[in-house]
């Protein structure tokens, strides 16, 4: 009888040690699919505004300009004070006359930006 007892207390450890193994595993599955689902719905959308409607950098204002690549609130307030004192820009390439504004960030710019035809 002592032997039949300890035969059955050691195939409960085994079950245990199986079903304890079995639980971290689906453990893990969950947090590695929740992390997933995470990083997915709370990727920054910007880049989804930019791209899915294009900017028009004559009649939008500093928070709109700041969605456009390598343009942060102090390039966005001198497109704005550009487009003041000079008037509207005829093409988004007109970006040059904004101090701040150089080759490359005009490169990132264009594919996002527009022009409207006349200043709102």
């Amino acid at each position: 009888m002592n032997a039949a007892a300890r035969g059955a207390g050691g195939r409960s450890r085994v079950r245990s040690s199986v079903r304890a193994r079995h639980a971290i595993g689906v453990f893990v599955a969950v947090v590695v699919v929740a992390l997933a689902v995470d990083v997915m719905w709370t990727r920054p959308r910007t880049d989804v505004a930019v791209h899915e409607a294009r900017i028009d950098i004559n009649a939008a204002d500093a928070a709109q300009l700041c969605l456009l690549p390598e343009v942060g609130p102090a390039v966005a307030q001198r497109i704005i004070d550009s487009r003041e004192a000079q008037g509207p820009f005829a093409r988004v390439a007109d970006l040059r006359r904004v101090k701040g504004i150089g080759p490359a960030t005009l490169a990132a710019v264009e594919p996002h930006a527009v022009c409207s035809v006349s200043a709102p």
